[in-house]
């Protein structure tokens, strides 16, 4: 059954999962409440799991290294500009926040597709 499923799919449990990270870490109502542990354990294991089960199932380093830089991307999406969507809406930002996260979205890319050639 899960064969059947292309690899590329499993990216949207990761953007599920790591936004409820995201928001878990962000949220102090959560994050003071005994399950954040349980909530942040729950989402380290289906990323990992998830990982290897692509990373095996695609085969390709070409097709791996696309899909670790979509990883990323979701990454730095999900802890870095949703909490800085959050936060900046509640409270004055600098420019320089902004342009922190610009930089690590830029260097991250840059980073894998040189890799890449």
């Amino acid at each position: 059954m899960m064969e059947r499923i292309p690899v590329w799919y499993y990216l949207i449990i990761i953007v599920i999962t790591l936004s409820l990270g995201s928001y878990s870490t962000y949220n102090k109502d959560i994050r003071d409440s005994k399950y954040f542990f349980y909530i942040m354990l729950a989402s380290a294991i289906i990323g990992n799991y998830v990982w290897v089960y692509c990373s095996k199932r695609l085969n390709d380093g070409k097709d791996i290294l696309l899909f670790s830089m979509l990883w990323d991307i979701i990454t730095v999406v999900c802890y870095y500009a949703l909490p800085l969507i959050y936060v900046g809406t509640t409270q004055r930002l600098g420019w320089q926040t902004y342009l922190a996260a610009t930089s690590v979205i830029a260097c991250t890319y840059w980073f894998k597709v040189t890799l890449g050639e």
